[in-house]
């Protein structure tokens, strides 16, 4: 759909479809080109904001500007979301940038839980960068977010090792990690550990004014038949009430979250196996990801925080049957 559009020339379409103002009159021009070539020499990992302050320095606007404007900024991030779209299912683009970066986030939703007293869904996702495949992603109630990151790396872990998603980098590079954490838990020492698996870590707290935003510039505003809402972790959805139609249990919601994963993966991973065919990316069952993902596990289920609420049952409650694990729960 989105090559279509864009070898039509009918970017307004594609952007109604690919960004959160689809009232937006854009018409094609040479900034999705800027976008595009700032990716493929820099790769995905940037924030969108970051990308658009240099383009704008550059002049791709016109005169060059050191300070842009917020509507000039704004402005750039749509084209930009739009060339990472493209980029997702690109295979030059897959070839040199697949296996670089993983991001850890939590995303809000209009997803009401019935419990017994009507909590307000968050979802964590673990998404590779360069293709946008969710390698992982777990859905329950904001106080829990930490514990459904944990399930949600544990669905990552099983996903690129089982089905040989993972890669190892042929220049010998490690992905870059970008994790966004609840508030609440002290990590301590984990960058350190991090840093020995990882090319680049960033631990941000995931509560604040730019929460979800990074998941949000990756996937767009909805994840197959779910609607992501940035921001909103709050113990209570907007304006305070609860919407019936957006109410329900927490088993269907988990089905519902999974089903939208397989639908937005599918292009995906379709291409990247045409390019492991026909170009041989490597992609294997362990690789850089695997050993990002382990060392996150075992660093949250080491966090203070984490094991005086939940305890090293957490750890052990589901078993690991693809990887080994020790008395404390730790991935081997």
């Amino acid at each position: 759909m989105l090559r279509k559009a864009w070898a039509k020339g009918d970017l307004p379409a594609l952007l109604r479809q690919q960004t959160r103002k689809p009232s937006a009159k854009v018409e094609k021009s040479p900034l999705i080109e800027a976008s595009i070539q700032y990716l493929r020499d820099n790769g995905p990992n940037e924030r969108n904001r970051a990308i658009a302050r240099t383009l704008i320095a550059d002049g791709v606007l016109g005169e060059p500007e050191e300070e842009p404007s917020v509507t000039q900024i704004q402005k750039l991030d749509r084209y930009i979301r739009v060339a990472r779209r493209l980029m997702q299912t690109d295979a030059d683009f897959l070839m040199t940038h697949y296996g670089r970066g993983l991001l850890i986030d939590v995303v809000g939703t209009d997803i009401v839980l019935d419990l017994e007293e009507p909590r307000p869904a968050v979802i964590a996702l673990i998404i590779e960068t360069a293709s946008g495949v969710v390698l992982g992603a777990g859905i329950g109630p904001s106080e829990d977010q930490f514990l459904i990151q944990t399930d949600a790396v544990k669905q990552a872990l099983k996903f690129v090792s089982f089905y040989r998603y993972d890669r190892k980098l042929w220049d010998g590079d490690k992905p870059e990690l970008y994790w966004a954490v609840t508030p609440t838990i002290e990590l301590g020492y984990s960058v350190e550990v991090l840093k020995r698996v990882s090319g680049k870590v960033a631990i941000t707290n995931s509560g604040g004014y730019a929460r979800g935003l990074q998941a949000d510039q990756l996937l767009g505003s909805k994840l197959g038949r779910v609607n992501l809402a940035p921001r909103r972790l709050d113990d209570r959805p907007a304006g305070g009430k609860i919407l019936p139609g957006n109410t329900m249990q927490i088993d269907r919601a988990a089905a519902l979250l999974d089903s939208a994963v397989a639908e937005h993966n599918r292009e995906r991973l379709s291409v990247l196996f045409q390019v492991e065919d026909s170009r041989d990316i490597g992609l294997t069952h362990e690789g850089s990801m695997v050993w990002v993902l382990k060392t996150v596990y075992n660093e949250i289920i080491d966090a203070p925080d984490f094991r005086s609420k939940y305890g090293v049952w957490q750890a052990l409650h589901h078993p690991h049957e693809y990887m080994a694990v020790d008395q404390d729960g730790h991935l081997l």
